[in-house]
């Protein structure tokens, strides 16, 4: 008897061995499988490393190329946070950073973008933020973070003025970085172990190998997953869409939609990109499953844009004997208003390749009580190809500036107002140009409302007007006077002679 109770004990106690064991090996595999998962690759095969096998990518005129790291961040569930703890509360400063400083590679500039929610308990307070900032500057200056003087790391904090939605606020913080001149773009989550080296290479390789180069998505393989949940991106996804993330996005979803609209030719995940999403915070935003039955047609109408992008992209440039020009004003320095005018050039570059745009904007003397346009701003449109110009009349209404294209007797075909481009016009566009119309009023072209008019050939003016410029001056002048502004339909019946139907004339709709 007492022989059998000895022999269950045994078993007894064998049963539970197996059962920690088993326990320990789920444990290992769940939290440290990529790290078991390198260290078992690294001691069975002693092949030359593969920071030596591909090459960095530069820019063209020698600097270091720039890399976005962007991500939404939140103090929530966090508590007891002071100046001196941050590195010790925040997930981003114990989990991410140092795998990040241990994975980069020399010789690349990473700015750091990270949007926050204007309502945070923590983040919105000036002085926690700048402990924020200090602490990031400590730590990815000391010699654990690898790097030397041929690598930068720089921080942005973006301010969202939204709550708990995380795709708007990586949007945000993307936007920023595109409006910085950032070239590369990486959308991470403050909670990840970063754990192959030489990711940035591996990453921007991917991207030119597409066709044309550049024009995709690539991202690291998740385990489970069949999707991106992190996905890296050239500036052309920006130009492309307007947008990082469609708006209609609060929580989830964003990422089926990067991996679904790139699909199949354009979206690779990349199995040597190794990280772990740890999840140690938990999930910390709820969801609005509602937004689940809008997925499908938002990828259906963003390919359709994408689609026509890689089409009107790779068609052969064709010189033409005639001279077009898109003519528009930068009314306020205010976000909304320049990013309208960046994203019409954005439009412009591709689906208007053989038009060229102008900018007219006042000079700061004459539009003090707006905020100013700022440089970066200036820049981004010049980047794409925008010719900007600079009037210094304070006594010309800003909204009239583009009908001072109309005395560039170079141009042949104008196209001039205050309105927002979008792919779809040029196949209109591009119809009415063959056309034996002299004019067009804009609202029989564009689907959405919109003020401006498209003429060909220089309009007639009376003879006893020397330029528009001076008739815009010495009506605008007398409109304020007496208290009244004129429509720009009112402007045009000055300018010239005959009704729009006659040649050399116009119509205007406002």
């Amino acid at each position: 008897m007492l022989s059998c109770l000895s022999k269950l004990q045994r078993w007894k106690r064998l049963l539970l061995a197996c059962i920690v064991v088993y326990v320990g090996i789920i444990i290992i595999y769940e939290y440290h499988y990529e790290e078991v998962r390198e260290l078992l690759s690294s001691t069975a095969s002693k092949k030359t490393p593969t920071q030596t096998l591909i090459p960095k990518l530069r820019k063209q005129n020698g600097s270091s190329t720039r890399i976005a790291i962007g991500l939404g961040i939140t103090s929530r569930r966090i508590k007891q946070a002071k100046e001196d703890n941050l590195h010790q509360k925040f997930i981003f400063f114990k989990v991410f950073l140092p795998s990040f400083c241990n994975t980069i590679s020399r010789g690349y500039a990473y700015h750091f973008y990270l949007g926050y929610d204007s309502t945070d308990k923590i983040l919105a307070k000036d002085r926690l933020r700048r402990a924020f900032i200090t602490t990031f500057i400590n730590m990815t200056s000391t010699p654990a973070c690898n790097r030397d003087n041929s690598t930068s790391i720089h921080f942005n904090f973006v301010r969202c003025e939204h709550k708990r939605k995380p795709p708007w606020a990586q949007n945000d913080a993307m936007i920023e970085a595109y409006l910085d001149g950032m070239e590369y773009f990486y959308r991470v989550n403050d909670d990840t172990i970063m754990v192959s080296a030489n990711w940035t290479e591996t990453l921007i390789n991917a991207l030119h190998q597409y066709q044309p180069p550049n024009l995709g998505v690539v991202g690291p393989v998740q385990r489970g997953k069949t999707i991106l949940t992190y996905d890296f991106v050239h500036r052309t996804h920006v130009e492309i869409f307007g947008f990082y993330y469609p708006r209609l996005f609060t929580d989830w979803w964003a990422d089926s939609w990067i991996t679904a609209v790139y699909k199949p030719r354009h979206m690779k995940a990349l199995s040597s990109v190794r990280l772990h999403h740890t999840m140690q915070m938990g999930q910390r935003y709820g969801i609005n499953r509602s937004k689940r039955y809008h997925v499908a047609g938002q990828i259906d109408m963003d390919r359709i844009t994408l689609n026509k992008y890689i089409q009107r992209s790779t068609l052969p440039k064709v010189h033409q004997n005639i001279s077009k020009v898109i003519s528009m004003s930068l009314t306020s320095g205010d976000a909304k208003i320049t990013w309208e005018a960046v994203r019409n050039a954005q439009i412009a570059r591709v689906f208007f390749s053989d038009w060229s745009l102008r900018v007219y904007m006042q000079s700061q003397d004459c539009s003090r009580n707006k905020p100013a346009i700022p440089e970066r701003i200036l820049a981004s449109l010049q980047d794409l190809d925008v010719e900007i110009i600079r009037v210094n009349k304070c006594d010309i209404d800003i909204q009239y500036l583009p009908l001072l294209a109309l005395d560039d007797a170079s141009i042949d075909v104008f196209l001039i107002g205050q309105f927002r481009l979008n792919e779809s016009d040029c196949d209109a566009i591009s119809s009415w140009l063959s056309s034996g119309q002299v004019c067009v009023n804009l609202s029989e072209l564009k689907s959405t409302d919109t003020s401006g008019f498209m003429v060909k050939s220089t309009p007639t003016r009376p003879s006893n007007e020397s330029s528009v410029e001076s008739l815009l001056t010495n009506m605008d002048t007398t409109l304020n006077q007496s208290g009244n502004h004129s429509d720009m339909t009112d402007l045009l019946s000055k300018i010239v002679q005959h009704p729009c139907g006659h040649a050399d004339t116009v119509h205007v709709v406002t």
